[in-house]
Parts: C-alpha cells; structure tokens; sequence
C-alpha cells in the first residue's frame, strides 16, 4: 500500500518536474526581461531592422510595455518575405506591409487590428480575418488571393481586393457600412451590392461580370464597371453620381438623369440613342464604338471634351458649348461641323467622315487638327496657323489620340503626324495666298528624340501622311521633332505611367507635372506611380527636396540612427532638419518608414514657405481645434487652396497621406506658392 503511495506520488513528482522543465524557456524570457529581437523571433532580416525602432533602450528586446506601444506598425517598400514574430505584437492596430514579396499573411493574433494593408506581393490567401472584429479597412490588391471571406469583418467601410483570382467575396452581404469597394480585375461573374445602402464608391471594372445588382440607396458617386459583359444598367435615382465608367460592356440602353454627373464613359457598347438633356453637369463624355446616330450636346454647356467617333453618325448637335476643348468625331458618317462658339478648341480630330466643309478661322487656340479623307478642298484650312511659323503639337503616351484604346494602360500607341500637310498649311497661311504652293524638291524626313530613355520611335508613311509609332518606356517628358521638306514640327511626348491614364483623376495632372519635373518618381523601372499606397515620412522630405532643387546641406553628418548614407533620402533628410522642415524622435530617430499623415505633410509644406501667419482667422474645418501644432498650418494650406478637407465639413489630420494626395499637395504648393514669386 505504501509502496503504491510512494509510486503514485514519484510520478506525480516526475509529472510535476516535467512540466516545470518544459515551462522553464518562458519564464527565462519573462525574468531577462522581454522578447528578443533575434532570427528566432523575427526570421526576417528586414523586418527585424524596423521592429528595432521600437526598443527605445536599445537592449536588443521588447518589454511588455515597447510591445503595447506597438499600435502601428509599417514596412511598406522593405523587401521582407515573412512576417513570422507580428503576432507578438498584440496591442496591433495598424498593419502596412505593401509592395515587398510576401507569400503568406496571419493575423490570427492580431486581434486589435483595424487596419491592414498588404497589396502588391504574392500573398495566396490571409489566415486569420475572421478574428479581426474591428477592421475598418483592407487593401489586398495585387497579390494572388483566390478565396477570400470578410463575413465577420463587419465594421469595413473600406475593402480593396483588385487584381487577384476571385471569383467572389464571400460574407460581401454583411457589410452593411461599406462605403468604399474595390474589386477590379478579378474573376468575378456577378455582383450584388442592393444591400449596402452606404456605398459612394464602387470600382468593379476588369471582371466577367454578367449581373450587377447596384445598392438602393442614394449615395453612390462614382461607379466604375467598364470591361465586363452587363447587358443593362440603371443608374437613374442616383441624384449624387459624379463619375460613371461603363465602357466595353454589352449594354443597350443607359438612362441618364444624373443632375450632378461630371464624367461619363460608355465606348464600345450596343447604344443606339443618349439622352443628356438631364445630365446638365457633364465635362467630360465618351460614348464612341457605339451605334449612335445621332447626338445632341447642346444641353451640357460645360463639356470640355467630347470623343464619339466610330459611330456611324449623321448629327452632331452642340448648340452653344463654348468650353469644349478637346473633339474626338473621327470615323463616322457628318456632313457639317458647327465649331463657331469652341473659341477655346486646342485638338479636333474629324478624319474619315463626309464633310464638304470645315470652318476653324474662329478657333485660334488650335494645335492639333486632322480631317483627312473627308469632301473638301483643304485649302482654306491653313487659317488654323495663320500667323505661325509652325505648330505644336502636344499628345500623350499612351492617350485616346484616336480613341481607340479609351481605357488602356498600354505604353504603346500609333500617333499619326500629318507632318506634310500641316507644313503645306502653314506655308500658304504664311503667304496669305488662299491657296497651297507648289511643293519644293522633296527633302528626307527627319526624326529627333530628346530623351530616348523615355520614349522610342519608328517612322513611316503611309500615303504621303508621314507617321510615327512611339513606344513609351518611362515616365517623363520628351520632345520629337520631323522634319519634312525643310520644315520642322515639334511632338511633345507625355509619357504616363501605367497607372495613372485617367486624365478625369484629380491626381492624373499633378503626378503628371510633378514627374516631369523630377519632383517624384515611380516604381518598376518608373512605369508605375502607384498613387494608392501610403506616403512615408521619408519620401515627402525627399519629394520637397527635389522641389526645391535637390540644394545641398550645409553638413553631410546626420543626426539621426536610423538614417545611413546609402539611404536614397540621406541628403534630403539632413536638409530637410538643417531647415527646420522635419524633426526627429526623441529617441534619436527619424523613423523614415513611419508613414506621414496629413497633418505631417501640411506642416512640411507650411514650415517650406518659412511658417507663414494665415491670413484668415476663422477655421473652416470641425476636428482642427486651436491648441493643435498643426493648427496655422492647415489654415495656411487652405488659404492657398493647397488643401480642401472632406465634404462632410473635417480634414482628417489623422489620416494616411497617400501618394495620390501628397503629389497634389505638392502641385498646389508649386503652383499657387512658389507661382506667387
């Protein structure tokens, strides 16, 4: 009996001696302190580097109290593969681990999280979204996702999932609070968004889809579906609707009585009519590749550009459009144009119709006219330069030059140069005789380009219209000139990045200005600007360094750890500190992947024009009070139309400044700041 007794107890004694040795590792780790920073814990070289910005006593470890202070957490940009350790970092909120080469994401630890964003790697799927009660928003574009469930990610008001291998959101219905979704070039085959009543901002275009069953509320303003197979779509009881993009799709019938409607692209449907008569805020339309007969513009009196070519169409009515200055109505059936009131016309391309005549003498801002192969003697067209030893013609790569690539974001496009014409033209015009010269000795065509980095080219002829086939390979500006019999014309050549073609995008002219002027640049090889990712605090002071002219620091010590010499943003970093317009930590870094809010960026701007007093005094916006740093500066940067805040009266200091918005910053502050010198 007692020997039992003993045996039971010297087991139990094992058992007990057991689990202590098996326990000793933790409580090893709890008694040295914290959790190591090591290869064990974060296997990843890279993102070690970033996870040690948070061990503000430099022992190597994070104590419970540095791991609760981790709500935020970016490696945006950092070439890191696995993100094994994050699920540590409990007290997570905020997760940015974009463009790197992530394969695989869990976060099933990480059950604070609110935000996260991982798009632009190889990730195949996301473990652990289920535990993520309090997600707001999620972007996951470009990865390689093909199964992804948010049913229980009730709380997301904002959802990006482009660019990935579904073919649907599964628990899509629950999210009652959606308000902003993105889910462009996927394999999807229908979409039912009837129950989210909130949703402003739909971007579904680049699917397969065949059934879109739109919300049944009425805050919907932008809403983009073009390249997909829908056969219908009503969008008439959304009085708000700012932008509709349904172009490449099969509809028949498209009603629109949108009194707020700014930009409409519907090309190569089966339209057979368009009534805009109740569209009377509409700039910018886009209805070619259709079966429209006729068209009636003469209701929308602030159009700016109109492209309706490959029609088949015998009527063209403007009325009085005094703004249009872009006309897109080649290869189509006209007999007449009616361009008196276009007094601001800059491009008219009306080749390929039946016209007998064309008068442009009242539209002198012309620079790029091409009407060949219509019923007239071109004689008296010369008026269009008259005055002018040559024209300039400025286009863009890629553009919708001829429209027939209207959403491409191809980098290669035919331009056609009616180079001999236009010196003919120009020539008669010059003489004043009323009628073409008799051409000289032919002498060989010339081409220069500027910048062959950016742009290549290939010429040809084509019954006696000499062209040019470009190809852009990076953004930027470049000139070419040809030369033909002597006289030379000069092709301006915007070459854009891949993604950002969408001259109707508030960011489309600023990035393009901005790269031009080597204030930002891109990424893969300078194709692609990427204006959705969030903006570090070391490329804002880089981006205002360039535009200030790249001046050197007066020293080429830095003072701070965490920035090195071969950092990219080492000089702009000690200028931007010498000048006052960034500050460090008090731990003695400048945690240049920490990203820049926009308070951050206004005050860089603010503190670049020497920390100005704002002449008003009244703050227009909610959640800016007074006792914030931030304060002047903001009302500083609304006074110079620099920044305009929400619509729903705030300004968000809080928020991530994306590339987007810290381009358009900068533009504002270069054209309305520096523009007053």
């Amino acid at each position: 009996m007692n020997i039992n007794k003993f045996g039971k107890m010297s087991i139990a004694l094992i058992c007990a001696l057991f689990i202590c040795v098996i326990a000793m590792p933790a409580a090893t780790l709890n008694a040295a302190g914290g959790l190591k920073i090591d290869s064990k814990n974060f296997p990843d070289g890279n993102l070690r580097k970033v996870v040690k910005s948070y061990d503000s006593n430099r022992d190597g470890k994070l104590s419970s109290t540095e791991i609760n202070n981790i709500i935020y957490l970016s490696v945006v940009s950092q070439k890191v593969s696995n993100l094994k350790g994050i699920e540590k970092l409990t007290n997570l909120q905020s997760l940015y681990c974009s463009n790197n080469n992530i394969k695989s994401l869990d976060v099933s630890k990480n059950t604070k999280l609110r935000h996260l964003s991982c798009a632009n790697n190889k990730i195949t799927s996301i473990t652990g979204l289920g535990n993520l009660k309090d997600l707001s928003s999620l972007y996951c574009s470009n990865n390689a996702i093909s199964s992804l469930d948010v049913s229980k990610n009730t709380n997301l008001s904002t959802l990006e999932c482009s660019g990935n291998k579904l073919s649907k959101v599964k628990g899509l219905e629950n999210l009652k609070d959606l308000k902003y979704f993105y889910c462009e070039k996927n394999n999807l085959t229908s979409l039912d968004l009837s129950k989210h009543t909130q949703l402003v901002y739909i971007s579904c275009s680049n699917n397969k889809i065949s059934s879109l069953k739109l919300p049944k509320g009425d805050d919907l303003i932008y809403l983009y579906c073009s390249d997909n197979k829908i056969t219908s779509l009503d969008v008439s009881d959304y009085l708000h609707l700012s932008s509709l993009k349904c172009s490449n799709n099969a509809i028949s019938k498209l009603v629109v009585n949108n009194p707020s409607l700014v930009y409409l692209y519907c090309s190569n449907n089966k339209l057979t009519k368009l009534d805009l008569s109740e569209a009377p805020a509409l700039r910018s339309l886009q209805c070619s590749g259709n079966k429209i007969k006729t068209l009636d513009v003469s209701s929308n009196k602030l159009l700016t550009s109109l492209s309706c070519h490959s029609n088949g169409m015998t009527s063209l009515e403007f009325g009085k459009c005094k703004e249009l200055i872009t006309l897109y109505c080649n290869d189509n059936k006209l007999k007449s144009l009616d361009l008196a009131s276009m007094k601001d016309l800059l491009i008219l391309l009306c080749q390929n119709n039946k016209l007998t005549e064309l008068d442009v003498k009242d539209n002198e801002k012309l620079t790029l006219i091409d009407c060949v192969n219509n019923d007239f003697d071109y004689a008296h067209i010369g008026l269009v330069a008259s005055g002018k030893e040559s024209m300039m013609i400025s286009s863009y790569v890629p553009m919708e030059l001829l429209e027939s690539a209207t959403e491409s974001a191809d980098l290669e496009t035919e331009a056609l140069i009616n180079a001999k014409k236009v010196m003919k033209l120009v020539k008669e015009a010059v003489n004043g005789t009323g009628s073409v010269d008799p051409a000289p000795t032919p002498k060989p065509t010339t081409w220069k380009v500027s910048n062959s980095a950016l742009v290549s080219y290939k010429p040809g002829t084509d019954s006696g219209i000499v062209y040019a086939t470009l190809t852009g390979k990076q953004a930027g500006l470049a000139t070419i000139k040809c030369t033909v019999d002597g006289k030379t014309t000069k092709f301006k050549v915007h070459v854009l990045y891949k993604d950002v073609t969408d001259r109707d995008e508030f960011w489309f002219e600023p990035t393009r200005t901005m790269t031009e002027l080597g204030v930002v640049k891109g990424y893969n090889k300078q194709t692609e600007f990427r204006p959705g990712n969030e903006c570090t605090r070391a490329q804002m002071v880089t981006f205002i360094w360039r535009l200030k002219g790249e001046p050197a620091p007066m020293t080429m010590k830095c003072p701070f750890s965490d920035v090195k010499k071969t950092d990219y943003f080492y000089k702009a970093v000690i200028w931007g500190n010498e000048k006052g317009i960034v500050e460090g930590y008090k731990d003695g870094t400048f945690g240049p992947q920490k990203l820049c809010q926009r308070k951050h960026a206004v005050t860089f701007l603010w503190r670049l024009a020497g920390s100005p007093a704002p002449k008003p005094t009244k703050n227009k916006f909610k959640d800016i009070k007074k006792s914030d740093y931030f304060y002047q500066p903001v009302l500083w940067a609304s006074e110079k139309k620099i920044v305009a805040g929400y619509s729903d009266g705030t300004f968000k200091p809080n928020g991530n400044c994306l590339r987007r918005q810290m381009v358009t910053f900068l533009y504002k502050y270069d054209k309305f700041v520096n523009g007053e010198d």
